[in-house]
């Protein structure tokens, strides 16, 4: 075992007041929103806080990519290892108006911690033991709120991590990644298929106004198939209540919905 403060250094976000958000501002705000299990992401510019730099030392707060993010505040306990940084566009002012990607800085807010590893494989496995039951466990019972996560920095320095050779971390970090991107493409995939499906159903709508019902068998055709491949990623019972029986007579059976 190790304490946590041995194998990274620790640092808090910053507390953003309303007033100093701005739509075009060139700092990035990470939130608990953008943290999930196993990662963190910042998506579009529509999806992200922005603040404009001032004066002071922003670099207090700055996550980098391979930073784990963990949630110190708030009611949902939640780690990940952040991947990417955002861009924003700048506009020359000089000469023709032309768009250039720049990278912005990203800050963390006031519910989050970061952890920073010289290790990228050390970042990798402590994200995958936060996200283990016993990760969870240990971190509910170091954190200090009554009815919520209160995470102190002294807190997390003494948290003890499990230890194994390099060689056993990078090879449970190597399965856990290949598992979650798997996991990340086949929800995307699900998705996809279920707008396809949507947009072709929803056009035919419009498409058999005045046609005979067997004008359309084709198309009813090409939607099942789809409908299958939905029903094969995302099973119906998953997103639908599921049937339950009761037998409160012998001579008759209730059917409810949960």
């Amino acid at each position: 075992m190790k304490k946590l403060g041995e194998l990274a250094t620790i640092y808090r976000g910053r507390l953003i007041r309303k007033e100093e958000l701005s739509p075009g501002g060139n700092i990035a705000v990470l939130s608990v929103a953008h943290v999930t299990p196993g990662w963190v992401r910042l998506r579009g510019e529509d999806e992200q806080d922005r603040i404009r730099e001032n004066d002071e030392d922003m670099t207090r707060y700055q996550v980098l990519p391979g930073d784990v993010v963990i949630t110190s505040r708030g009611t949902q306990l939640r780690a990940g290892v952040y991947r990417e940084m955002p861009w924003h566009d700048t506009t020359r002012k000089n000469g023709p108006a032309q768009h250039q990607k720049q990278p912005s800085a990203v800050i963390l807010s006031a519910n989050l911690t970061g952890l920073r590893f010289q290790d990228e494989v050390l970042a990798e496995y402590v994200n995958i033991f936060f996200n283990s039951p016993q990760g969870m466990h240990q971190l509910t019972t170091l954190s200090e709120g009554a009815s919520g996560i209160n995470l102190g920095k002294k807190q997390l320095e003494s948290l003890l991590i499990p230890w194994h050779s390099r060689e056993v971390m990078a090879a449970m970090a190597a399965r856990y990644q290949n598992a979650l991107r798997a996991h990340e493409e086949a929800i995307t995939q699900a998705a996809r298929e279920w707008k396809t499906a949507c947009r072709e159903i929803n056009a035919l709508f419009d498409e058999t106004k005045g046609k005979a019902f067997g004008d359309v068998t084709e198309e009813a055709t090409q939607l099942l198939h789809v409908w299958q491949r939905v029903q094969t990623m995302a099973p119906m019972e998953k997103i639908a209540p599921k049937p339950k029986v009761s037998t409160q007579t012998k001579d008759r059976l209730l059917i409810e919905l949960d």
